[in-house]
Formats: structure tokens, sequence, C-alpha cells
């Protein structure tokens, strides 16, 4: 634990101030007193009106509590006299009064920092984050934070900086400390240290690092950021699973267009679309049932191991990763992931057809994560909230509002049918403690602000759309055009860019020193919005990589294909090396087919 502190003796003599870090490990007890007779305790104050042994500090299941010892001048805890009255738990931040010696009690994870008489304090950073969490605008904050002026005359304004650093990340913010006069706080409101940073997709875990270099003691933190692919299994955070929910990946869109057939001879409709404009019978069921059908007959579904309960993250498997091979022994293909892959392969497609999916998650006890299944609004529009407590969820399954289907009872059972498998699914999550529901429908634009997220790239292609992002930032520009991305290919100088830049006789250093020279530049201080070429050129890539995620030779030749459509880039990057350059691509590098042929093959 830390404890900052100040002494202001009634006697007049001069004042102290200063912070200490103590030790407990291997006790819950430390006592409190003054060591002018050097008896030790855990925490002493050179206070004439702090008795020898004033009080006594405990911890119990992660809780500090303080009781007074019978000290002769007493104890204040946030102005509560505790003297007499037993123990007080503290709370972070909690302000202890004894004598004339005045501290703050702050875990031993908190910011304090000390600048003179000023100190600064309070909660850091959560120290794990994931990009979906990002992704859907769950802030990375710091704070709030405190300042407590512990000098006897006023201080003048004031400005304290944070930096946030990563590998491909370095943000700095200044937090402004108003004028404070003797004695007095005041509080800093909560920092998104991402509000103003231009944040690419980035898809490999890392740390950053947190650090407030003023003052001391120097205080950093390191957070580690999870991948693109993984999910926080906090229950606050299980909404950003509608950021995983892909209904536009190019394998959705195969296995939904294989489940239509299906519908011939059950139906007279050809397609889900035409299907769901009917508003008789239990369309949506029967939707869910051809895609059912797909999974069972088209190939063999497996289920991998379980969600472990209590992990702070899960890995989620992209669509196309659940796909495997068909073996020379074995003709048809299979599909595998864990329940909550299934999930939300089978919420993709859902969403898909056009019907409005649930990410359904349930446990042995309240708030812990063991499984999850998929669910779907029946003649219902989503409602106002986004997730869906357990209570409200069985009584929209009562009335038929919702129907749920556990993917992992056809991977258990073989040859189960549809409906059978329903009705197991709403048994397991009636027979569950605790559940909830992550309503995708009514997080979607114009309901929410949770979109997919972006298509699946590779490392060196999330740096170099970064480095573009960055580079704009910094030159100043209002927009970040084809020629930035350029650049950050080039930058980022991965494997691939430098083997056909080198073998089409290109300096890559000295032509992207170049092309550095003839970047647009302004006085923008915001964060640079991207052009309808740069959209457009990405999403080429996209379509280039077909089922596969996007790798350098995709975005190097969606930007070979689109410079002669864009008078900068055409500008910046001459036609005769863009010609070398295409050849060597195409015969290092072929064209991957865009087009998903079946649901079991692997592009």
């Amino acid at each position: 634990m830390k404890v900052i502190w100040v002494c202001r003796p009634a006697s007049g003599a001069p004042m102290k101030s200063g912070s200490q870090r103590i030790d407990h490990t291997g006790t819950n007890e430390i006592w409190v007193g003054r060591d002018h007779r050097a008896w030790h305790p855990g925490l002493s104050f050179d206070d004439d009106r702090v008795s020898r042994s004033h009080a006594v500090l405990r911890q119990r299941a992660g809780t500090w509590f303080l009781e007074d010892r019978g000290s002769k001048h007493g104890t204040l805890v946030d102005g509560r006299e505790i003297t007499g009255h037993g123990e007080a738990s503290l709370a972070p931040g909690a302000e202890v009064v004894m004598g004339d010696t005045a501290w703050i009690y702050a875990p031993d994870d908190w910011i304090v920092v000390e600048d003179g008489p000023i100190a600064i304090y309070g909660p850091p950073c959560r120290h794990t984050t994931n990009y979906a969490l990002l992704h859907c605008g769950v802030p990375l904050e710091v704070g709030p934070l405190t300042a407590w002026n512990r000098g006897a005359d006023s201080a003048p304004e004031s400005r304290v900086r944070v930096e946030l650093a990563g590998p491909h990340l370095h943000a700095v913010i200044e937090l402004g400390v108003p004028r404070l006069g003797a004695g007095e706080r005041a509080g800093i409101p909560c920092l998104d240290l991402l509000k103003n940073t231009a944040l690419a997709l980035l898809g490999e875990s890392e740390t950053w690092t947190l650090e407030l270099p003023a003052g001391r003691p120097f205080f950093t933190q390191p957070i580690r950021v999870h991948g693109a692919w993984t999910l926080s299994l906090e229950t606050t955070d299980l909404r950003t699973v509608a950021a995983m929910v892909l209904p536009h990946d190019p394998r959705i869109e195969r296995v939904v267009l294989e489940s239509e057939q299906f519908l011939h001879g059950r139906t007279d409709h050809v397609t889900f679309e035409s299907l769901l404009r009917q508003s008789r019978g239990d369309v949506e069921t029967a939707v869910a049932e051809c895609l059912y059908r797909l999974f069972s007959e088209r190939c063999q579904p497996r289920c991998s191991d379980r969600i472990l309960c209590g992990r702070g993250y899960q890995a989620v498997r992209q669509p196309h990763r659940m796909f495997l091979a068909p073996s020379p022994g074995d003709p048809e293909p299979t599909c595998e992931g864990t329940c909550l892959d299934w999930s939300l392969l089978v919420a993709s497609c859902l969403e898909k057809t056009g019907l409005l999916p649930l990410v359904v998650f349930c446990g042995p006890e309240k708030e812990v994560v063991n499984h999850a299944m998929v669910g779907w609004w029946c003649d219902s529009a989503p409602g106002a909230r986004p997730v869906i407590d357990r209570n409200d969820l069985l009584e929209h399954l009562r009335k038929g509002h919702i129907q749920v289907l556990d993917m992992t009872l056809r991977c258990e059972v073989s040859e189960l049918p549809c409906a059978e498998a329903m009705a197991g699914s709403r048994k397991r999550l009636e027979r569950e403690t605790w559940a909830c529901a992550v309503d995708v429908g009514a997080l979607r634009p114009p309901r929410g602000t949770i979109t997919p997220m972006a298509w699946s790239l590779e490392p060196d292609v999330m740096r170099a759309h970064a480095l573009a992002m960055e580079t704009a930032k910094w030159r100043g520009a209002k927009r970040v055009g084809l020629t930035f991305l350029l650049y950050g290919l080039m930058a980022n100088g991965g494997p691939v860019t430098r083997e056909i830049f080198e073998a089409a006789g290109v300096d890559l250093r000295e032509r992207c020193a170049t092309l550095l020279k003839t970047l647009p530049h302004g006085e923008a201080d915001t964060v640079p919005v991207r052009t309808d070429a740069y959209d457009k050129c990405a999403d080429r890539s996209r379509r280039s990589a077909g089922a596969s995620s996007v790798a350098e030779s995709d975005l190097l030749r969606a930007l070979l294909e689109v410079a002669p459509y864009s008078e900068s880039l055409e500008r910046s990057w001459p036609k005769d090396e863009r010609d070398r350059v295409a050849t060597e691509l195409e015969s290092r590098y072929p064209r991957k087919s865009a087009i998903v042929m079946t649901i079991g093959s692997i592009p």
C-alpha cells in the first residue's frame, strides 16, 4: 500500500510532507505510530501528537481496516472519529488524521506522484484491454485523479504530462492542475488516453506503458493489450461481442447462400429475404433450421475446449479459421470451435439473412461465464436494453419472443434434429444459475454504435494502416489519402514489400524518403479522416484476399490497381516503377481466388 502525508505542527514548526510505500508481504497487520524510540512501526510519523502505538491496520479479504489503540489525540477517518468505536474500513483515497498529520491511503497500483508540495493520486488505467473494447469505443481511462496542495502557500496552475507508448503508438496528454490554496484539493476528471489518437485495428497482442514522468516517484504502469480476436469475459464488457458478429465475411455469405437450398420443397421461397418478408408462421425458426441442416449434413461439427470459468480474455476464431480441410480418409470437411466460436458463427449467419441475433452467456454462478449459445428474435424487434438479464430472457423464451440454439449439442449427438437441439438448449438455459443475452440488433446503428470489426488484417498490413494514420496526424493533415497509405506500407518495410521492391530494382529507403517530402501537410489538430479513395483501396485489398486475412501482397496489389485513377498517387509514384513492381508481384505472389467455393473449402 501507499501513503501520502503532510504534517502541519500546531506549534508553528516547519511543515513536512512526503509519501511512503509500505511492504506488507507476509503480514496482514501493520502498526501505525511515532518512531522516537526506534521501535519501528510499519507506518511511522515524526509528529509529537501521534502516539507511539497510535493505531493498527489490518487486512481482511483485500480490504484494510484501521483501529485506534487508545491514542491520546484520537483518529479521524474521512472526518469521522473512530477512537473507541472499533475498526473503520479504509476505502481507496480515504483521508486519515492523527494528531497534526493527515495521510491518504492509496492501493499499491494507484498513481502517486509528487512535485514539491503538490501530490497527485488516483486509480490507474485498467491493466488489460483488447482491441474489441477499443473498437467499441470503451475508453482507456486514467483517473479520476486528485491534486492536493500540502504546502503552506498557494500553488499556481500547473500541468502534468501523461504518456502512453507502445510498439505502434505514442500518445502524449497534459493534465491541467488548477490553482490551489494551502491545503486545498481539486479533482481532475477521467482522461481518455485514446480520444485524440489515430489508432488502427491491430491484431497482435502487445504491451503499452503508461507513464507520468513528472515529479517523484516516477509512475509507470504496463497495460496488456490482447489481440483483436479475443473477448473480455468480464460481464461489463460482454456487449463488445457484437463487434465479432461478422455478417459480411465472405465465408458467412457463402454459408448463407448454400443453406438457402434447403428452402426448396419446404417452402415456396428460394431466398431467405423473400421468406422473411412473409409475416405468417415461424419463419425465423425456419431460417435457423436451414442453417442447422447445412452444418449437420455438409460438414462434421465439432466442439473444441469449452470456455474456462474465470478466464479474463477468451480467444475467438474467425469464421474462416473454423473450417478445416477434409482428411485423406474422410471426404467431409470439419467445422470446429468452442461454444463461443459456434455462437458467433451462427449469429453472423443469422444477421446476414436479416434476422436479429443474440449471443447468450450463462454460468454456474453470478457473473461467471462458462458457456455460450446463440439466440434470435421471433416476431419482435430488439428492446432498448442491449443486455438482457436472466429473468427477462426466460420470460421472452416462455412467450416465444426469443428462441435459442446450442450448437454444441449437435456436436455431441450426431443426427440430432434441430427441434430437439432447440428444446435441449432451452432446458440448459433454465437450469443455469446465471445468464444474460447480448442483443446484437440493439447494439447496431442506428439503435447503438457497435459495428462489425474490420476485416482480418495481417500484422504488417495493420502496421501500414497505423503508420498512414499517425503520419497524417503528425503532418497536420485533415484527410489521409492513398499517398499516406503507400507511405505506411513502405515505411513499415514488411518482408513482402522489401522483397518485391528489391526485385524491381527500387531502393525502398530512398523511395520512402522521397515520398515523405510530397505528403500533404497542414495545421489540423484532430484525428484525420480517411478519404473515399482510401476506403475503396482497403475494400479492394479485402476482395483480393478472398476468405483469408489481408496480406501485404493484397494491399500492394490494390494500390497498384487504383494508382491510375488517383491523381496524387499517379504523381507521387512513377509509372515505370509501378509496372516493374506489378510484374514482380504477380510472378511471386499470384492473385488469390476471391470466391469461396463450398462450405468446407480452404482458400
